[in-house]
């Protein structure tokens, strides 16, 4: 190679790594009050309380003892199944379990009324709602209240 060739190979090369350097610090996260290495950390979400504007953590809901009756609903394609059910159960898997209604397998519903999704092969999955809103944790976290209606609907495709 000639002396110019490379002069010029160096400097794209010390252009590339400057440009790489300046991306890296402009788009690295901030680090987080508190933590002794930045990035990434576990927060606490929080939210002003109706009654006196104070910040407060949310709180993940606390099942009521007590019985309460609350509707099921298993939907399997497109055909529902409706049970309603008095329960002292806290949380919908619970209720579930209790009742035999569902297979678990590593914390994920895998089979209701026997009936088992079959991801591998037709990417099907048991989505859980409340009310006809899709839950945004699992059927371990769901609280049971009185008067609601829980669905599961084996759904295909994401």
């Amino acid at each position: 190679m000639n002396k110019k060739t490379l002069i010029i190979l160096a400097s794209f090369v010390l252009g590339f790594c400057a440009v790489a350097a300046a991306w890296f610090i402009w788009l690295r996260p901030e680090p987080v009050e508190g933590s002794q290495t930045g990035g990434d950390a576990i927060t606490t979400e929080v939210t002003p309380t109706p009654a006196t504007g104070d910040q407060t953590p949310a709180a993940t809901p606390t099942p009521v003892p007590g019985q309460k009756t609350v509707t099921v609903i298993v939907e399997i394609d497109g055909e529902a199944t409706t049970r309603t059910y008095a329960t002292t159960e806290g949380f919908l898997l619970g209720l579930l379990e209790s009742q035999n209604r569902v297979t678990v397998e590593g914390g994920m519903i895998t089979a209701v009324d026997g009936r088992a999704a079959d991801w591998a092969g037709n990417q099907e999955w048991w989505c859980l709602q409340v009310d006809g809103e899709d839950a945004l944790v699992g059927a371990s976290q769901i609280v049971l209240e009185e008067g609601k209606a829980y669905s599961l609907i084996l759904k295909v495709g994401y």
